[in-house]
């Protein structure tokens, strides 16, 4: 997710003009950064998914590719949402471990 948030902010700052100020997070956030962010994360999560799914299931089940697009999207979505909404200062921290909760309990479900 760091490339996500790392893509976000450098989109953001150049090509932002729809602001979303959100007052406790401490920054200005905008709708082309975030938009970036769930673009770059669902395009990680699924690769990752597919490596991992599909090409090499190292002790773990096979996925379908319907079950990895699902997953990456509801990764990716969690991930913006948390993104958007956590103090700027703790984003780096936050995102991660949503995420990675996210995915547990997805793997816990199938």
């Amino acid at each position: 997710m760091i490339i996500s948030d790392t893509l976000a902010s450098l989109v953001g700052k150049k090509y932002g003009r729809i602001k979303l100020t959100l007052p406790y997070t401490g920054s200005q956030r905008t709708l082309e950064g975030s938009l970036t962010f769930f673009i770059s994360a669902f395009l990680v999560c699924f690769s990752a998914f597919y490596i991992f799914g599909i090409i090499s299931p190292i002790n773990q089940k096979t996925l379908t590719i319907e079950l990895i697009l699902t997953y990456s999207l509801i990764t990716s979505f969690t991930g913006t949402l948390v993104e958007l909404f956590s103090h700027s200062t703790y984003d780096d921290l936050t995102v991660p471990i949503a995420t990675t909760m996210v995915i547990y309990i997805l793997a816990m479900i199938t």
